[in-house]
């Protein structure tokens, strides 16, 4: 929450791949420790790899993001259709 707060509170000031980088050591962290992921982690990660241009990684995690909360299958799918194109 924290970094999505300070993405459009302070834009500008940390760029989409420090962002990645961020969420990937997140990432690492949760999956050593065993822990589930928030819902929405998976779909920001995606929106900042898209932004990088790293289509195939946003539509991966994307996908893992319908995976893990189906609830938010209709606006992943949508997102990955616009990455596709």
């Amino acid at each position: 929450e924290n970094q999505i707060y300070a993405m459009y509170a302070d834009s500008g000031k940390t760029s989409p791949q420090e962002q990645i980088l961020t969420l990937e050591g997140d990432l690492e962290k949760a999956r050593a420790a065993n822990r589930p992921l928030p819902p929405g982690f998976q779909a920001h990660l995606g929106y900042l790899y898209f932004q990088t241009g790293r289509l195939d990684q946003a539509i991966a995690a994307f996908e893992t993001e319908k995976l893990l909360f189906p609830e938010s299958r209709p606006y992943m799918d949508r997102l990955i259709s616009q990455a596709r194109r």
